[in-house]
């Protein structure tokens, strides 16, 4: 018997809630736990940074499920939903269509490959569902994607006012003597 359930035995206030099925009870507590947990956590943000064409590094997000709970998670999809999702390349074979047992854990790899300088900012949402429950919930985690910038190496022309070391130091002494002239 889970803490929820024996409150709904004992606490008066929660009588109407003595309707619900046993697997609706369940699926109470699982999402009161805040069951499974992703690291990073839920609802954080995971940075990218790449070229234009080019690839950021992978950052991983593991999905672990509940110690407190004696039923499978299965996970149904993995997936980057959203504005510039397509710039995203997921590594889920790990995690997507697998089945959980308690404490188990998880995990998927993250990269940013832009194709467009179109901002990219999608979800990284895991559907998943319990034992045998027919009901779908998610963790989502935020992604954001930005184009990095790249500053362009300076350039030395040779010409235009750029005078070598020497040239500036016999400029130094023509002034200095013309301005004794002028004081004579």
């Amino acid at each position: 018997m889970t803490r929820f359930t024996a409150a709904l035995a004992t606490q008066p206030d929660m009588r109407p809630l003595r309707v619900l099925t046993n697997q609706q009870v369940r699926d109470i507590a699982a999402y009161i736990a805040d069951t499974p947990k992703t690291t990073p956590e839920s609802e954080s943000q995971l940075n990218f940074s790449a070229a234009l064409n080019g690839n950021s590094a992978a950052q991983t997000v593991s999905l672990k499920h509940s110690t407190a709970v004696s039923e499978n998670l299965q996970i149904t999809s993995v997936a980057a939903v959203g504005t510039g999702a397509a710039n995203f390349v997921l590594a889920k074979a790990g995690c997507e269509g697998v089945t959980l047992a308690p404490a188990g854990t998880c995990s998927i790899t993250v990269t940013y490959a832009p194709t467009t300088s179109a901002v990219s900012t999608p979800d990284l949402v895991f559907t998943m569902k319990q034992g045998a429950s027919t009901t779908t919930f998610e963790r989502v985690l935020f992604l954001n994607g930005s184009i990095a910038s790249t500053t362009p190496p300076a350039t030395d022309s040779g010409g235009g006012g750029a005078l070598g070391l020497g040239w500036l130091a016999a400029l130094g002494t023509a002034v200095a003597a013309l301005a004794r002239r002028r004081r004579a």
